[in-house]
């Protein structure tokens, strides 16, 4: 492609791009929020905080997805940067477009597979438990024959991974060819590598940080 094509490119995309950057942020903090104010327990009983997802239902999907779409937002931001990067180097290959849009995709559909299999499981938990029952067992049981519950829990590996890559990656050849300060280069790797160190809610919190 020649440099002008490439430009020209990058002026069309550059403003969806940074639209897209900015808008991630606020979209996950007002998910976090919302989580806070569902009242739903992080800790103590399963039983309890099952009782509360279905209390709180609508709150619950509705954080949710606004994280989706601040995940979605974060892919189109990432595939901008790495497709600049990319007419500026030989060394990046195409093939790593594709952790560009999988990390945050993945994020996004693991995270609405999660909450929709976890309203199931609330409801039908609420519905079937009564007074002198195993409250406990029952909700080991329909949490086991959610098979919606079974893929999100699969899919939550490969999007931390597929998250972690990209941002490594194309922070790094972004640094390399000159789009990324050195320093916000390798904060963003490090933030990268912080999936795995760090509890991924917190981590996810700094990543749309820094696209803002």
């Amino acid at each position: 492609m020649a440099r002008s094509e490439i430009l020209e490119r990058e002026r069309r995309w550059a403003r969806p791009a940074a639209i897209a950057a900015i808008l991630a942020a606020p979209l996950y903090i007002g998910s976090v929020a919302l989580d806070q104010a569902s009242d739903v327990p992080s800790t103590g009983l399963d039983t309890e905080r099952f009782r509360a997802l279905d209390a709180a239902g609508g709150d619950v999907l509705a954080s949710v997805g606004l994280r989706a779409a601040a995940f979605v937002l974060i892919a189109v931001a990432l595939i901008f940067l790495l497709r600049a990067a990319q007419a500026r180097s030989d060394r990046i290959g195409g093939a790593m477009l594709g952790f560009a849009f999988l990390g945050p995709l993945l994020l996004a559909v693991q995270g609405l597979f999660a909450a929709i299999a976890q309203d199931q499981v609330a409801s039908d938990f609420v519905a079937q438990s009564g007074p002198g029952g195993d409250v406990f067992t029952l909700l080991d049981d329909l949490a086991e024959d959610s098979a919606i519950l079974d893929v999100a829990s699969s899919l939550l590996f490969p999007a931390i991974l597929g998250m972690l890559v990209g941002m490594i990656y194309i922070s790094l050849q972004a640094m390399r060819v000159g789009l990324l300060t050195r320093f916000f280069g390798t904060l963003g790797m490090a933030l990268g590598a912080g999936l795995i160190f760090i509890v991924p809610a917190v981590s996810l919190l700094t990543i749309v940080l820094w696209f803002l």
